[in-house]
């Protein structure tokens, strides 16, 4: 099995703004990983929490880390990363592959408001990712734009190799100041994306659910990994 590196992107700015679906920010990084231990977790070898630096945003924004036992709870390895802020999960995510260079195959990239949400989604994602990206790249929620692409829904796998090229030709992230989901695909992965659209649902929060496609006559009805807000209204 290869070596997954689980990178969730997490920030307690979620503390300061209301996204209106009734779920608390300072709740969001609890509920991921209520959701993510869940799910087949021995897949994972390991949960990296990539803090993005400050912790403290604003009134009762360090409730957002208070986590308790929950990370020892997850059946994997589970380590806490801090970072500058810099552009968003795209910096965070680059500056935690460069943490740990070589030692994973794959890396899951994924942000804190969202969640897997099939249980044995790492291995629906690298089964995805060695059949439409053979030779290496980023495999995301949602892919747009034709010959620039860019990953409209960021979440998704990408192999270490791949990335690790793109950040030897970026080795930080001033590249993305420009537009940091516009540029992430194009400058790190060499344009090399693909989607799961074809096969499983993308769903978006954008004060209520959409659902991103590009064929609407598909009916899909399995997920691999949800907006958080989801929890709120699933029932």
């Amino acid at each position: 099995m290869p070596r997954v590196n689980y990178l969730i992107a997490a920030c307690s700015y979620r503390t300061c703004k209301d996204d209106g679906s009734g779920i608390q920010g300072k709740d969001v990084l609890r509920l991921h990983l209520e959701q993510l231990a869940k799910t087949n977790t021995k897949d994972i070898d390991q949960v990296t929490i990539i803090r993005a630096l400050p912790l403290d945003r604003c009134p009762g924004s360090m409730e957002y880390w208070n986590l308790g036992n929950l990370p020892k709870k997850l059946g994997c390895p589970c380590m806490y990363l801090d970072v500058p802020d810099m552009y968003f999960s795209y910096s965070s995510w680059i500056q935690a592959i460069m943490s740990f260079k070589d030692t994973f195959d794959y890396s899951i990239l994924i942000e804190d408001d969202y969640y897997p949400s099939n249980e044995d989604f790492v291995k629906i994602l690298i089964r995805l990712h060695q059949e439409k990206l053979p030779k290496g790249g980023y495999l995301n929620g949602y892919t747009v734009g034709e010959p620039f692409r860019i990953a409209a829904v960021s979440n998704g796998i990408c192999d270490t190799e791949t990335f690790l090229k793109g950040i030897k030709k970026h080795p930080t992230p001033e590249c993305l100041s420009q537009g940091a989901q516009q540029y992430f695909g194009y400058e790190y992965f060499d344009n090399q994306l693909a989607d799961w659209t074809d096969q499983y649902r993308t769903l978006f929060w954008n004060g209520h659910l959409v659902n991103e496609t590009h064929d609407p006559s598909l009916i899909l009805t399995e997920d691999i990994i949800n907006p958080i807000q989801y929890l709120a209204l699933e029932n």
